[in-house]
């Protein structure tokens, strides 16, 4: 989530040649920059909201004298499995594609946080 917001916010404030000829247009104006980032920025949250309902399944799976109809062990090991399923699916991990897609400006934001 940080490494798209970098690039959002990065998208958002470089300027390039605009319609006017000058550089007054932020490059996320341009639909070619938009459909590059914002199916990352959606699987992104996807994947989050996903893992954040796992694990309050799996919260719930854990609590001492719980429902036992609640949720079962099966379902919380299909979800963990589906989810890993799907993110393994995709081709590029979106950090990686943001790197690519800005190279040396944002390529060293990841290494800076970690």
């Amino acid at each position: 989530k940080a490494c798209m917001a970098i690039a959002l916010r990065y998208s958002a404030t470089r300027l390039t040649a605009g319609p006017s000829g000058k550089s007054d247009f932020p490059i996320l104006g341009y639909q070619l920059q938009q459909h590059a980032l914002i199916p990352l920025l959606a699987k992104t949250y996807m994947y989050d909201i996903a893992l954040k309902q796992i694990q309050a399944m799996y919260a719930k799976f854990t609590l001492p004298g719980r429902d036992i109809y609640t949720v079962s062990h099966r379902e919380i090991v299909m979800m963990c499995c589906a989810i890993k399923l799907s993110q393994a699916g995709t081709s590029t991990p979106p950090p990686l594609s943001v790197a690519n897609r800005f190279g040396p400006a944002i390529a060293g934001s990841h290494s800076s946080m970690t």
